[in-house]
């Protein structure tokens, strides 16, 4: 019964972390912090997960340690998914190609030989947005697309009214 209050404290408490490490931009340290913290409690949560699944190995617990293996898994691919970075090789193919087909469009336009100067800024801009809105979405933590984090508050507020069901009388 302890471990399972203990096992809910400690997921509302990741999720407080999460939700942090996902507002703290790019300060190295804070990451770090965060991320050392996350560790920390994975293991104790991992370590309470296993006492009860000592205790009752039934379908219960192993459905309570699959979740618990998922929600790390999870926590580690969003970690990933915040961390990896735009290649070079992937933002020069998008300036060549807007450059090229900006070129191409500038050409055809020339042939046609009337000035068509509006829809010349027109598209330019919305290529430019558009290539903008690909490198803001490559920078997850520093973009403006970013993933909410109400989620976390949520599963911390969730948790919070959360009771651990009663022991089954025997």
């Amino acid at each position: 019964m302890r471990a399972q209050a203990a096992i809910l404290r400690l997921v509302a408490s990741n999720a407080g972390i999460n939700q942090r490490l996902r507002s703290c931009g790019r300060d190295q340290q804070s990451i770090e912090k965060a991320n050392q913290q996350t560790s920390a409690l994975q293991q104790e949560i991992w370590s309470q997960v296993t006492v009860i699944v000592r205790q009752r190995p039934d379908a219960v617990t192993a459905a309570l340690m699959s979740a618990v293996n998922e929600t790390f898994d999870t926590g580690t691919s969003e970690r990933l998914a915040l961390d990896t970075r735009l290649p070079a090789q992937i933002f020069w193919l998008l300036i060549g190609v807007m450059m090229l087909s900006m070129a191409t469009l500038g050409y055809q336009f020339g042939i046609k030989g009337q000035p068509v100067r509006f829809l010349v800024l027109l598209l330019t801009l919305v290529w430019t947005a558009v290539v903008i809105d690909i490198l803001d979405l490559a920078t997850a933590r520093l973009g403006s697309f970013r993933t909410d984090v109400h989620m976390y508050e949520w599963t911390r507020q969730g948790l919070g009214e959360a009771r651990p069901p009663p022991v089954p009388i025997q």
